[in-house]
Formats: C-alpha cells, sequence, structure tokens
C-alpha cells in the first residue's frame, strides 16, 4: 500500500486560553479581539509584550504570526525562535508546530545525522520526530496523527507499520479526522495491523462522518470500485447523495453527470436530472446555463425547450447580462419535481 501524501498538521492561529506564567485575562481578551477583528497589527502589538513575559501561549502564537506573515514581516526564523521558547516551556501545541517546522525545513538549517554509514537521516526529520514525540505523549492528537505518519513513511525514524497504528489510534479515538482516515486504510491494506476489511469501514465512516463534504464523496469512490472496502454500489450511492447534499453546486453537478452516464452508479435519468436542478439551484449563472443547454440538447436529461429557456434566462437574470437575448418571460411547461 502507497502511503497517502497527507499533509502534516497546518500551523494556525491557535486558540489563547491559557499560558505558561500569570497574565491576565483580559490582555488575552485584547488579543482575542482583535484577531476577531482582523487586526493582526494590533494583535501583534498585543502578544509580543506577553510573550518576552514567557507566556508560551503569546510565544506559540506570536510564532503564528511570523509563519503567515499576519501583523508583521513572514520571517520563518522568527517563527521558529517563538515556537522553540514555547515549546521548551512544554506547550504541545508548539511543540508540534516546531516539529512541523522541522519536517518541512522551514526557518531551520537542514543538514543530516549519520545513523549508519548507509542511511543519512536528515537532522530536520531526527528533530521534528522529537518533537512531535514530546507533544503526542501529551494526548495532542494532531502530533499524534504527525508521528504515526514519520513512521508510516520512515521520515526520521525507520519504518514501523505498527508504531504508525499505535499513534493513528490515540489520535483517531480523540477525532481526529485524518488519523482515522489513515487507520482505515491500515484495516484495509493489512499494514501494520491484521487485515480486516469491517474495521476498515468503521474507521472510514467515523472519518467521512465528519464535516468535509469530499471526504463522503471520497468513500463513495471507495465503494464504487471496492478499494480499501467491499465493493457496494448501494453504499457508494449513499455515500456520493450525503456528500452531495452537503457540498457545492459543483458536487451536485457531478453526481448528476455520473448518474447520466452511468459512471460508478448505476445510470438513473431521474436521479442525473434531479442531481443537475439542485446543481442549477444552488450555484452561480453558470450552473443554471449548463442546465438550460443540457435541455436544450437533450445531454444528461430530457430534451426540452421549456425548460431550457427557463433556466437560461434565469442565468441571464443571475449574472445581469446586458448583452442576453430578449426571452419570453415564461415559466417552463413542467418543473418535475426530485425524483420523477
Amino acid at each position: 500500500m502507497t502511503i497517502p501524501r497527507l499533509p502534516f498538521l497546518p500551523i494556525i492561529l491557535a486558540a489563547l486560553l491559557m499560558g505558561s506564567s500569570l497574565v491576565s485575562a483580559q490582555d488575552f481578551d485584547k488579543v482575542m479581539h482583535a484577531l476577531d477583528r482582523g487586526d493582526y497589527v494590533e494583535a501583534f502589538r498585543e502578544l509580543r509584550p506577553l510573550a518576552i513575559q514567557g507566556n508560551s501561549t503569546a510565544q506559540n502564537n506570536l510564532g503564528n504570526l511570523y509563519l503567515k506573515g499576519k501583523g508583521v514581516a513572514q520571517d520563518d526564523v522568527e517563527a521558529v525562535h517563538w515556537y522553540r521558547l514555547a515549546a521548551e516551556q512544554g506547550n504541545a501545541v508548539a511543540q508540534n508546530n516546531l516539529g512541523s517546522m522541522y519536517v518541512d525545513g522551514r526557518g531551520v538549517r537542514r543538514d543530516y545525522l549519520a545513523v549508519v554509514f548507509w542511511w543519512r537521516v536528515p537532522r530536520t526529520d531526527a528533530e521534528a520526530v522529537r518533537w512531535f514525540r514530546k507533544s503526542a505523549e501529551q494526548e495532542y492528537a494532531p502530533a499524534q496523527f504527525n508521528l504515526g505518519l514519520m513512521y508510516a513513511r520512515a521520515t526520521g525514524v525507520p519504518q514501523d507499520d505498527a508504531e504508525a497504528v499505535a499513534w493513528h489510534r490515540r489520535a483517531a479515538a480523540q477525532g481526529h479526522a485524518g488519523a482515522q482516515y489513515m487507520l482505515g486504510l491500515s484495516y484495509g491494506a493489512g499494514r501494520g495491523v491484521q487485515k480486516d476489511e469491517l474495521e476498515a469501514e468503521r474507521w472510514f465512516h467515523k472519518w467521512a462522518e465528519q464535516e468535509d463534504a469530499s471526504d463522503k464523496m471520497e468513500l463513495g469512490r471507495f465503494y464504487a470500485f471496492g478499494l480499501h472496502v467491499r465493493k457496494d454500489q448501494a453504499e457508494a450511492a449513499r455515500w456520493f447523495r450525503d456528500g452531495a447534499n452537503q457540498g457545492s453546486a459543483s458536487d451536485k453537478s457531478n453526481l448528476g453527470r455520473k448518474y447520466a452516464l452511468g459512471l460508478m452508479l448505476p445510470k438513473n435519468e431521474a436521479e442525473a436530472e434531479r442531481w443537475l436542478r439542485k446543481a442549477a439551484e444552488q450555484g452561480d449563472a453558470e450552473y443554471k446555463r449548463m442546465l438550460g443547454y443540457y435541455y436544450a440538447a437533450g445531454l444528461y436529461v430530457p430534451k426540452d425547450e421549456a425548460e431550457a429557456e427557463y433556466w437560461l434566462r434565469r442565468a441571464d437574470e443571475q449574472d445581469g447580462s446586458q448583452d442576453a437575448p430578449a426571452r419570453t418571460p415564461r415559466e417552463p411547461r413542467s418543473l418535475r419535481a426530485p425524483g420523477h
């Protein structure tokens, strides 16, 4: 099984909840209000004195501002400096952030640590593992996920699938979606654990039931092709529908075309039309215009001139086109009920 190129946990502005030194809640309130307003210059101005006083949460967030160039010039070296100060105080979020900087080679010198004469490990990868482990041992789920990836990819440590599974299991138990996905892959391929399609399905379901519509669509693809799980068209249709319902107009339009062409799902003209209409209702003028052309040409949907004119007129109205040809303002002959 090829390990997917999942990203290491992205470094984001962490919640300012508590620090390692006695700093008043009012001080942090000022920072939070500035962040809520998108006033990063003010947030930087308020954070820096707190970080200099030694507050690890402030230090970590100051590192975030330097990393993203928010309120201050972007500077990876300064970001690493502040992450390190917070990490050395035991701040789990900063430890994970520092590990991410090492693994990406940002703000740190990239050289090599010879473990044995035939295997040269980048020192930055070994440092990444060290900081991920410190954070992971504090039960910080993103670091547990990242440490699992290091073992799965043999990055900074010898490859150890069982150790990867162990760390991903700890993160997955806390609801980390990436770790749940990785456990599904591990059980589906029997990598680091005994192969078990039911366990693979269980973890994939937990992953897909979180908020990302694209994950639901991806699980639908797994079921359609029998990737990592049993092949099951009913389950594929279920996850495709759930993802499209939650997702964008593009997701709905793609599902409509799948039904129209019989791609990954049984061909179903009524479902094709229903999802293409949903896309047109949700999306911008482009989707209404496409549906109008589909009705005019009988492509993906039954040919229907009244429906074509209706959707083309709605597209013109939505985009305010001044050059659009005049259309007779009439309703279509019949607006089909969903599923009919």
